[in-house]
């Protein structure tokens, strides 16, 4: 079984409403990082990986918490 880390917590503890919103902030966020990257001005590549693991921790929390219902 996988490890449990404060970051999921964090994500568990919310809202689905709450949840929702950070879900679009963070696609938001993936976007420009793209486009970033695809005009040359994005430094860090690994902001990409990192936001979409966010994208997905949140993901499972949604479906998780539409189980439960």
């Amino acid at each position: 079984m996988a490890k449990t880390t404060k970051k999921d917590a964090v994500v568990t503890e919310q809202t689905p409403e709450s949840l929702n919103q950070l879900l679009a902030t963070k696609q938001a966020d993936l976007l420009g990082y793209k486009k970033g990257l695809a005009a040359g001005e994005l430094k860090n590549t690994g902001v990409i990986r990192a936001t979409r693991k966010e994208i997905a921790h949140i993901k499972t929390a949604l479906n998780g918490k539409e189980g439960d219902k």
